[in-house]
């Protein structure tokens, strides 16, 4: 906030607006202050929202305040003056100005009638389905705090709660023990009235029959705490079975945690915004810590801790909290960025049960155009429209009348307006979902018939990254196109993260397909995308920045296109484009020389056979001019019939041998025609001594296996002569060492 001061006692304020490049749209005017005489100077405090104006001849402190609100039963009421409220009906946009003769000092809305009450005074108002007020009663009243229900008002007065009629006659007197404290402060849920105390005590009563009556024994808070003050904020469940509250550690600190009450099982549970854990996550993770000395982290371990970088807020508070107004589990928090740190507000979700505690749901970012949370009616969150930003819309936010923001859930985003079954089916998925209970979670939701409620959770599962779920959906879609991409995706071997890229492009997701292909560094599908949106320039653009090796293709399918859109000379230009540079693109300046290209291949060939790959691996080695090392790849692959084939085809004396001895290795004893290929290595290879070897093995054989004496002999026959040719050979090309190994063998 910026503030300036005038010779005439004008003070005029700017508002920081995020997001924004220019000065002009950053710094937005807001509504200015009079004071009577000169200005001389003025400081905002660093701690509370005051500034301090100092004038020729007073001090004036100027404290921002907080407008008073209210929202219940589809009604809220929303403070626009120091007596003045502007009520809407948030469904349908209706709404009523309501004017007073007193500053108000709270309201609270009932379905038919309401309360404003201010330092001394009560007045309460019939209202009207048109929202039209008529006043009912007012009487001077010294109230903390106000609930209206049922013709009957309850006043927080001092150190006990009255019940009065709408006159102001006191019916009855709620005291609390001495030790409890006095009551400080009131939430109503239907016929619930929660009641927090100076001490740190919490109290629910039954206010729907003739007399309140208390349900559960009153429970202390502070014994769970290291540091409490009091409490800042309270909200009781619809059920009346759970109370939420944020509390201030110090005076001026709010404390860390967003604390539970769960009145049936008499516990406290917590979640605090620095560990990012709640207390069953804290109580496993130090069970975990204990337990696990020299042992490898389990995958619960891994889990929480995945949750609590997800979840762990350090630089935020709890600020607003609401509990839905059907369903008694869901708990919204509105988590606002701390005084000393600038970064956005984030909105948390989480579920609250007996049996698992708080489960958190899902953490995202509040838009620049709401301001502070009022209210949870699944599927919509209320906040209250910063007036900046009166006449812009975000994505997934409807804007009601002035003042007013409704965010639909995301996981209602496109089905805002189903039936009660399908909201209830939904949040009921969306819990186990949350909890891990995949098979309950498919049994709330398998009796729901809309193609489009399935088509948005199939959209929402690429979003969270469930595939599981993802299946589901596409087979009650009967989307045939999308479960074809998904299996292709997984036969491929692709990563979690792209098969649900691959699934998003058939739901028509382009835009997350997009993101999730860019960190997963996939630019080529990037530039698909972009064709496949007729985004050429975008096409463009990734392809000589990211993507150069389809730069061409992406020209050649830019002409097609054109083509196609009967714009043949473009069309034209574009096939012959850049055909001068074909020189420079092949000219030895930009081709590297032979060395270094035998070198390439030599690496990637190497590379191949450490990865298994020998198929590869051999055809890079005989790329780099190396057939030798081809054929050792080759062996290592086992595939006999390309070694066959590579070995007549190699002409190499060394590749000849190789391929012979490895056929040996082979079952070859009762296969005349890898004898034959044997013989002919051998005898290709001139390699006499190997093939003499080899007819005596022939020769053996014959008498183990197949007791053949006169086959034998044949073969030691060829044996023989074989060993004369080669000492022939030998003595001819004076070969000392091959004479002697021939000899030896005859």
């Amino acid at each position: 906030m910026i503030s300036a001061g005038t010779m005439k006692g004008k003070i005029a304020n700017w508002k920081r607006r995020p997001g924004e490049s220019t000065v002009e749209n950053t710094w937005r005017l807001q509504t200015g202050n009079q004071l009577p005489g000169k200005i001389t100077s003025l400081e905002w405090c660093p701690m509370f929202s005051a500034l301090a104006v100092n004038t020729d001849d007073e001090l004036t402190i100027l404290q921002e305040e907080n407008n008073i609100m209210c929202l219940r039963n589809k009604i809220a009421a929303i403070q626009t003056g120091t007596s003045s409220f502007i009520l809407m009906n948030v469904v349908t946009a209706v709404h009523q100005d309501l004017k007073l003769n007193i500053n108000a000092k709270g309201i609270y809305v009932q379905e038919k009638q309401l309360v404003v009450w201010s330092e001394d005074t009560v007045m309460t108002f019939d209202l009207q389905t048109s929202l039209a007020t008529m006043s009912s009663s007012a009487f001077t009243c010294r109230a903390e705090d106000v609930v209206i229900y049922n013709q009957t008002l309850y006043c927080i007065e001092g150190d006990k709660i009255n019940v009065r009629t709408l006159q102001g006659t006191v019916r009855k007197i709620l005291s609390l023990p001495e030790m409890e404290g006095d009551p400080i402060q009131f939430h109503s849920s239907r016929n619930w009235l929660a009641v927090a105390t100076s001490a740190g005590f919490l109290r629910i009563y039954n206010i729907g029959g003739k007399e309140a009556r208390q349900e559960h024994h009153s429970k202390y808070v502070v014994e769970t705490l290291d540091d409490f003050y009091r409490f800042c904020s309270i909200k009781v469940n619809v059920a009346g079975n759970r109370i939420a509250c944020t509390y201030y550690a110090t005076p001026t600190k709010i404390g860390d945690k967003i604390l539970v009450w769960d009145a049936e099982g008499d516990l406290i549970v917590h979640f605090s915004f620095t560990m990012g854990m709640t207390d069953l996550q804290q109580y496993e993770a130090e069970a975990e810590l204990a337990s696990s000395q020299g042992r490898p982290v389990t995958a619960a371990a891994r889990k929480m801790g995945r949750e609590q970088t997800r979840f762990r807020l350090p630089m935020h508070e709890p600020g607003p909290i609401f509990w839905d107004e059907t369903d008694d589990r869901f708990l919204v928090c509105h988590a606002q960025a701390s005084s000393q740190h600038v970064v956005d507000d984030m909105i948390l979700t989480m579920f609250v049960t007996s049996d698992h505690g708080i489960q958190m749901q899902d953490l995202s970012r509040k838009s620049h155009a709401c301001d502070v949370l009022v209210g949870v009616s699944v599927p919509h969150l209320y906040f209250l429209k910063k007036m900046e930003f009166e006449e812009e819309e975000v994505r997934g936010e409807k804007s009601i009348g002035r003042y007013l923001i409704a965010r639909s859930l995301r996981e209602f985003s496109g089905v805002e307006n189903c039936d009660e079954s399908t909201r209830k089916g939904m949040m009921d998925f969306c819990y186990y979902l949350t909890i891990g209970q995949m098979d309950e979670a498919f049994k709330a939701i398998r009796f729901i018939k809309s193609e489009s409620v399935w088509e948005h959770m199939a959209s929402m599962s690429v979003k969270t990254r469930r595939l599981d779920v993802a299946v589901v959906c596409l087979g009650n879609m009967k989307n045939i196109r999308g479960a074809r991409a998904l299996r292709k995706s997984q036969e491929a071997g692709e990563s979690e993260a792209l098969q649900c890229a691959a699934l998003a492009v058939e739901l028509g997701m382009l835009d997350e397909a997009e993101a999730i292909y860019v960190n997963a560094g996939r630019y080529d599908m990037v530039n698909k995308i972009h064709q496949a949106q007729n985004s050429w320039n975008q096409a463009f653009e990734v392809a000589s920045r990211h993507d150069r090796i389809h730069l061409r293709n992406t020209h050649y399918n830019y002409a097609k296109y054109l083509e196609r859109a009967g714009a043949l000379e473009p069309a034209i230009e574009k096939y012959l484009d850049n055909v001068h540079e074909f020189l420079r693109f092949f000219s030895k300046k930009t081709t590297p020389n032979d060395a270094e290209r035998k070198r390439l291949l030599e690496n990637i060939a190497e590379l191949g056979v450490q990865q298994g790959n020998y198929h590869f691996a051999a055809k890079k080695f005989t790329q780099a001019g190396d057939k030798l090392q081809a054929m050792r790849a080759l062996l290592k692959s086992g595939d006999t019939q390309k070694i066959v084939f590579f070995a007549n085809t190699a002409r190499n004396k060394d590749i000849y041998i190789l391929a012979a001895n490895y056929l040996q290795t082979t079952d070859w004893q009762g296969n005349a025609e890898v004898i034959r290929e044997i013989e002919t290595f051998y005898s290709k290879a001139r390699s006499h001594l190997h093939l003499a070897n080899f007819y005596k093995a022939c020769a053996y054989m014959e008498v183990e296996t197949f007791n053949d004496f006169l086959k034998a002999a044949e073969a030691l026959e060829h044996a023989g002569r074989t060993v004369d040719r080669g000492l022939e050979d030998a003595s001819n090309a004076s070969s000392s060492s091959s004479i002697a190994g021939l000899r030896a063998l005859k």
